[in-house]
């Protein structure tokens, strides 16, 4: 077995399945000059607040002007109170789990750690073997929209289903896709949505804006 697909292997058995943040500083540490970055995800459930796990000792999670936090899940990601998010700080939400740490994400070619480090970058030809094919890509447009849009699925996919999260990981619509082509009109309030796709061989989220 390779050792990536072996890492790959070790990683999902460990990583849980619910995670729960809280008690914890992230950046303004050792230099202010610095940004601290980490990247935290669980399969199902991320809950970041004063007190959500009995794991710790009860406390505010606080990421300073200096910091960058991603948290990722395949199910929900709920703030609670006590989290606090200084201005200037980078924070990424994703409702997805893609069963590998450290892949390079669609958006962008930041590879995270689940440690606060520093970013580093991923080559190009790393970058195109670990994206998916444009023509296997689930589309949504118009983005930006109004909360109206159309779904289009590639020619390899025949159906499946969708949820929308807003921003603080909260579903505010699921439903079935059955045709190439889906118009969905919804009345959501303006702000960054994520769509996850699912089905038995697929899974793929979408941000979206609705202004």
């Amino acid at each position: 077995m390779e050792v990536s697909l072996l890492i790959c292997k070790f990683l999902n058995e460990v990583e849980p399945w619910y995670l729960g943040l809280q008690n914890q500083q992230l950046g303004a540490q050792a230099r202010s000059d610095y940004r601290y970055y980490a990247f935290r995800r669980a399969k199902y459930h991320v809950l970041v607040g004063h007190l959500v796990t009995p794991t710790t000792d009860p406390g505010d999670y606080e990421v300073e002007a200096n910091g960058k936090l991603a948290l990722s899940s395949g199910g929900e990601v709920n703030l609670k109170p006590g989290v606090h998010f200084k201005p200037g700080s980078d924070i990424h939400i994703f409702i997805e789990y893609d069963n590998c740490s450290n892949k390079v994400r669609e958006e962008g070619d930041d590879i995270y750690t689940d440690h606060i480090s520093e970013v580093k970058k991923a080559d190009n030809q790393q970058q195109s073997a670990l994206q998916p094919n444009k023509a296997e890509k689930i589309r949504l447009f118009p983005n930006p929209n109004g909360g109206s849009f159309t779904l289009q699925l590639p020619e390899n996919i025949l159906s499946g289903n969708i949820s929308i999260s807003d921003i603080s990981g909260k579903v505010v619509y699921r439903g079935e896709v059955r045709e190439k082509q889906t118009i969905i009109q919804l009345n959501l309030d303006k702000g960054i949505y994520y769509l996850r796709f699912s089905n038995q061989t697929k899974v793929q989220t979408i941000q979206f804006l609705v202004q």
